[in-house]
């Protein structure tokens, strides 16, 4: 009975542990959130050197949403992929961020030259 009791909570343990790590379907996987923070950055970007075109938090929002929407995603998926990253493995948030800023630096290390 004594051994029974053990496996079974042992079974449970390791049930636990693999349920919590594991992404959960709606919240977008590592390249994808990749792609989609490219272009937010870059949505978000054009509307810093472009501020008298994009002058209103709205259209902000607009060019950010155009973004999502190549994705066909919306800010709340957005939003949630990125509360789930950074509670569950921030480390791998960190990676794909420090990833997007070195594809924006050489991009624009590459208009820069032209």
């Amino acid at each position: 009975m004594r051994r029974k009791i053990i496996t079974s909570s042992v079974f449970l343990i390791i049930v636990l542990l693999l349920s919590c790590s594991r992404r959960p379907g709606n919240v977008l996987s590592e390249k994808e959130l990749e792609a989609v923070l490219y272009d937010v950055q870059l949505a978000q970007a054009v509307y810093m050197t472009q501020g008298i075109i994009y002058d209103t938090p709205g259209k902000k929002d607009a060019l950010v949403n155009s973004a999502l929407a190549k994705y066909d995603l919306t800010q709340a998926d957005f939003d949630s992929t990125l509360v789930w990253y950074s509670d569950n493995d921030i480390q791998k948030y960190t990676q794909i961020n420090d990833s997007v800023s070195a594809r924006l630096r050489r991009e624009t290390n590459k208009l820069r030259e032209l």
